[in-house]
């Protein structure tokens, strides 16, 4: 089945609005869940409307959130997310963040007291299409070893960064601290798909995947893990390590989840263009490296993906369909129409 992007937009706004969120806030997450589909990351799109409808259902998040921000210096802030849904406290911190940048050219916020927030992708992609580089960061519930450890201590803990290109999307790295994400992990699991992909390498059945996950490449990731859950946890005063909760497992507290964006402004360093005609040459030489196969730069393939969904309709698979359908029934809300 293929929908338009704008038509599944609709409907997961009014799945949100229905099963309790107020309007404004559901219509950006269902966005920032759209967007997922777009780009050809299903495990952060609409798949995540059941458990983000059953937390709203179960009082566990606060909409609208009331959210407070709290200015630190006049290029950084800590933005207190009041229990908000994820998605959408993460979206007005780093607007918040783009506009300290506007104004001293940089701008850095730490976030507490939000809950999971998609794709951390999504939130640089909108500073770098604003002519800015930007890296964002947020911890999640432990599930994650120490480099030598036995049990779980740390969140698969994303990380992203994003800058502009002289032309197409930014170039855009989003990743997990750890050796599977735990979107990829669940939607293995669920969608009876494999897990831990590369190039030249076959996937890992969902069947095998482990309940304890190692840190990408041991030490590094661990580390990385550690940098993102200060930078996100410290800096805020928000929740960290065990103090997270899981979204799919406890249903009596919040997630507690703590972020942190950080955003330069290109036009105050080194002016916007002559900045992205750098960066646009060192892409050039990297593409080119690769001899007779260019070399694909992070984010190249997303913003593929989203142009052929633009023309074509998102794909959802029969999984999906199916929890949209009982979300429809469930909430009186009509399911969008599929495309020939």
């Amino acid at each position: 089945m293929r929908v338009t992007p704008d038509a599944l937009r609709t409907f997961s706004s009014e799945v949100l609005t229905a099963a309790g969120a107020d309007r404004d806030e559901a219509e950006v997450v269902a966005g920032i869940l759209v967007w997922g589909d777009q780009v050809g990351r299903p495990e952060q799109g609409v798949w995540r409307l059941e458990i983000l409808v059953r937390r709203l259902r179960a009082g566990l998040f606060a909409s609208p959130c009331h959210l407070r921000i709290e200015a630190v210096s006049p290029a950084a802030a800590v933005v207190d997310g009041g229990n908000g849904i994820g998605h959408f406290v993460a979206d007005r911190a780093v607007r918040h963040a783009m506009q300290l940048a506007r104004e001293t050219g940089v701008g850095a916020v730490s976030v507490r007291r939000s809950n999971y927030l998609g794709a951390v992708g999504y939130y640089t992609q909108l500073a770098a299409r604003e002519g800015m580089l930007a890296f964002a960061a947020s911890n999640s519930f432990p599930k994650v070893a120490a480099y030598g450890g036995s049990e779980p201590a740390l969140g698969t803990d994303p990380l992203a960064f994003a800058a502009p290109r002289t032309s197409g999307g930014p170039l855009m790295v989003d990743m997990s601290t750890s050796s599977s994400s735990g979107s990829a992990l669940r939607w293995a699991r669920e969608e009876k798909a494999g897990v831990g992909a590369s190039k030249g390498a076959a996937a890992r059945p969902a069947e095998t995947a482990p309940d304890l996950i190692q840190p990408l490449g041991g030490p590094k990731g661990f580390g990385l893990a550690l940098m993102v859950e200060i930078l996100s946890g410290a800096l805020s005063a928000g929740g960290m390590g065990h103090e997270v909760r899981s979204m799919y497992k406890d249903f009596e507290r919040p997630g507690d989840n703590s972020h942190f964006f950080a955003v330069f402004d290109l036009e105050r360093w080194a002016g916007r263009a002559a900045a992205t005609e750098r960066i646009e040459g060192l892409l050039t030489a990297i593409i080119h490296s690769g001899g007779d196969e260019p070399v694909r730069i992070p984010g190249q393939v997303r913003w593929e993906t989203l142009q052929e969904n633009a023309a074509n309709g998102i794909p959802l698979n029969e999984r999906v369909v199916s929890r949209l359908e009982g979300l429809a029934r469930d909430l009186s809300v009509p399911l969008p129409e599929a495309l020939p």
